[in-house]
């Protein structure tokens, strides 16, 4: 009997994982596709990263109206309810991609930007040897975090309850929720016990060998040359040569990050190529923008706006019931905050300050 629960478990976490990961490659996906649109073009970036921002501290309950409506009624059946958990579980993990993926092309050294147009780079060819390079790193750096926001709206995510009905997949989520309901307290201490080695092993084996992967697409400004280290205690050369060896040192950099020194690689004739203007780029962004903010208000007034107004919106009980549990929520969370703060800060610079003189100590 134990035998059989600890496979279902295993089945559990094995069905919660592989959907994550998937939904993970879409996010990564769908946050390319924004994080360089908002970084490149202005005009995005100044509708995407603020809706971006937003979106990243509204909870994963916010959005049951969307799915109700759209996902279990509309398309409804098993098909519409697993729809409704993959589009829950993308809003825990595509904001902090979409952020970094932005984070990292905004912060792309000018010169390769100015070597791109010098070569006159198709967008694809920007996008294969210089963007996605560039936001190698962010994308992996992020991965983890939105793992665990993942992992943490889980039981929200698999199992939604509307209602007195509650529509869900079988996964992790699911599964706890029907032992909380049985009291079958042993068994969700086991599967927490597996779900943390879970974690682990996904750490160990598929996370980690991301992170060092991902350290060759660093653009690191801070190392300095040998050369430039050479100026610096010599003030003769550092005044006569220190212009020519930044200028050299730059654009070798530039020709090392974007690999034309090889000829399987971009070529660098400067033949006008297919590539996408800024104009289109910005026509094709507000088209994109205008219908997801179209699809947002037809979602908005499918599902009964009108009527809640009515009935919430213009009652001063309700208003009054709902600004006190605003205040309570906000109040948990600064005292979350500075008890974090109090804790994690002393800790960290600790362990910062140890190993610091454990370096120095093996130096």
């Amino acid at each position: 009997m134990v035998f059989n629960t600890i496979l279902i478990m295993l089945y559990a976490i094995l069905l919660t994982f592989t959907r994550i990961w998937l939904l993970m490659l879409a996010s990564i996906g769908i946050a390319i596709v924004l994080g360089i649109l908002s970084a490149r073009v202005k005009i995005a970036g100044a509708i995407i990263i603020p809706i971006t921002d937003v979106l990243e501290a509204v909870p994963v309950v916010s959005f049951f109206p969307i799915i109700l409506v759209f996902f279990i009624i509309r398309v409804g059946g098993s098909a519409g309810v697993e729809l409704a958990v993959d589009f829950l579980i993308i809003t825990a993990l595509i904001w902090n991609l979409i952020l970094g993926v932005y984070q990292a092309v905004s912060h792309i050294p000018k010169e390769n930007l100015e070597m791109v147009k010098v070569y006159r780079l198709s967008f694809w060819s920007r996008l294969k040897h210089l963007y996605l390079p560039s936001s190698y790193h962010q994308i992996v750096a992020n991965i983890m975090p939105s793992f665990a926001s993942a992992l943490f709206y889980i039981t929200l995510s698999e199992v939604i309850p509307i209602g007195t009905r509650n529509y869900g997949v079988f996964g992790v989520g699911s599964l706890a929720l029907q032992f909380a309901s049985e009291n079958q307290f042993g068994d969700i201490g086991i599967l927490i016990i597996i779900l943390i080695l879970a974690i682990a092993l996904n750490y160990y084996l598929i996370i980690n060998p991301l992170i060092e992967g991902s350290k060759k697409y660093v653009f690191d400004l801070s190392v300095k040359a040998p050369e430039e280290q050479r100026r610096q205690r010599d003030p003769f050369i550092n005044a006569l040569g220190g212009r020519i060896t930044q200028v050299v040192s730059a654009r070798l950099t530039t020709f090392n990050s974007l690999n034309f020194g090889r000829r399987t690689g971009v070529s660098a004739s400067p033949r006008r190529r297919f590539r996408i203007s800024d104009t289109w780029l910005n026509v094709i962004s507000g088209v994109i923008l205008l219908f997801f903010t179209g699809l947002a208000i037809y979602l908005v007034a499918v599902s009964g706006f009108a009527a809640a107004f009515d009935e919430y919106l213009t009652n001063a009980a309700f208003l009054l019931k709902l600004t006190l549990a605003t205040a309570y929520d906000l109040l948990r969370i600064v005292i979350v905050f500075l008890v974090s703060l109090a804790t994690m800060v002393p800790l960290a610079i600790y362990s910062a300050r140890k190993g610091g003189r454990r370096f120095c100590f093996l130096s």
